[in-house]
C-alpha cells in the first residue's frame, strides 16, 4: 500500500496529489456507496450496462454494501471516472 496523505484543502492540485497518493482501495472506501451509484446512473446515459465504466462503478458499490473486491482493474477504473467527475 502507498503511503497516506491526509489534506483538509480541495485545490485541484492537491486533490490529485492525495489520489496519486493513496491506494485505489482507500479511494474506494472514502466515498458513500450512494455517491457511486449517483454516478453510475449518470453514466448508463452515455453507456450501455454492461461497459467497463459502469460495471466498474457499480463493484464499488458492492464492494461497500457487501464484502465483494472489485477487480484491479475496476478499480482503477472507478478512481479514475471519480477524478474526472470532480
Amino acid at each position: 500500500m502507498k503511503n497516506i496523505l491526509y489534506f483538509t484543502t480541495f485545490e485541484p492540485a492537491l486533490r490529485i496529489f492525495v489520489w496519486q497518493s493513496i491506494s485505489d482501495l482507500d479511494c474506494i472506501m472514502g466515498v458513500l456507496a450512494d455517491e457511486w451509484e449517483m454516478m453510475a446512473e449518470y453514466k448508463t446515459k452515455k453507456y450501455d450496462l454492461g461497459h467497463i465504466n459502469i460495471s466498474a462503478l457499480r463493484s464499488c458499490v458492492n464492494f461497500i454494501k457487501f464484502p465483494k473486491v472489485p477487480s484491479d482493474k475496476e478499480m482503477k477504473k472507478a478512481v479514475e471516472i471519480r477524478k474526472l467527475t470532480y
